[in-house]
């Protein structure tokens, strides 16, 4: 949904002079129109005297415009910051800071089209931790928690920026590659498996060991689509955990 022409030009000043800044240009700007009308108004009207007239031009928007100017600033500037956390929360996972699935979903279904477009190589990596309920039951929810998150993290230390990473729910991940062939998204697979498998919690005290199974699905016609990569993924993936 796109925002008012007004709305918008006082992000602009505010992401640019902040919200002191967008205040001091305003009240000048409202000065120098109110000294400009006034000045217009007396000329018509031939009045023989303009110095009350312009005086009160500049005292009254002097001292009233930074006060309409900043409270609007700081209204329009508490909106927008509301507006940035509710996109975060639409777009993030809360405990691991990737994708969420409906996002991951939107942005991977757009790559997929443009790769078919222009010929270009396609990949899908799902993970998945093996017994992950048994690190909830042995150590609790709060450390199963970190588990993910140690992972989420290690995901984005190791995936290039132009790949799209995700949870795509409970313990399982999905991640994206653009301009990537099978045998390259099999390399990136043993990579990030070989990096994964052991986390210490509490500073050292618990040390947890667990191992992930990923399956890999690329983009082979112009007839697949998302949701087949995953099915194929998320099949190889299976079937990796079961051998």
């Amino acid at each position: 949904m796109k925002r008012f022409t007004g709305v918008s030009l006082q992000l602009r000043l505010i992401n640019h002079l902040g919200v002191f800044g967008a205040t001091a240009l305003t009240s000048v700007f409202a000065v120098l129109f109110s000294v400009s009308i006034t000045a217009f108004v007396l000329h018509l009207n031939e009045a023989p005297d303009y110095s009350m007239g312009l005086t009160l031009s500049v005292v009254i928007p002097t001292l009233l415009a930074p006060v309409f100017a900043y409270t609007t600033y700081q209204l329009v500037d508490r909106l927008n910051k509301q507006d940035r956390l509710l996109r975060t929360y639409a777009q993030e996972d809360a405990l691991t800071g990737l994708f969420n699935r409906r996002y991951f979903t939107e942005l991977a279904e757009k790559e997929i089209v443009r790769a078919k477009r222009y010929s270009l190589p396609v990949s899908m990596i799902m993970l998945d931790i093996d017994g992950f309920k048994n690190i909830n039951d042995q150590h609790g929810h709060l450390v199963g928690d970190d588990v993910l998150r140690s992972i989420g993290k290690k995901l984005r230390e190791t995936f290039r920026a132009s790949d799209i990473v995700g949870r795509f729910g409970g313990d399982e991940f999905i991640i994206l590659l653009p301009h990537t062939d099978e045998q390259q998204a099999l390399e990136s697979a043993q990579r990030i498996q070989d990096s994964l498998g052991e986390y210490a919690a509490n500073g050292n005290s618990v040390d947890i060991h667990y191992e992930t199974s990923l399956g890999v699905s690329t983009l082979q016609d112009a007839k697949q689509n998302f949701d087949e990569l995953v099915r194929i993924a998320d099949h190889n993936m299976y079937t990796a955990k079961r051998t």
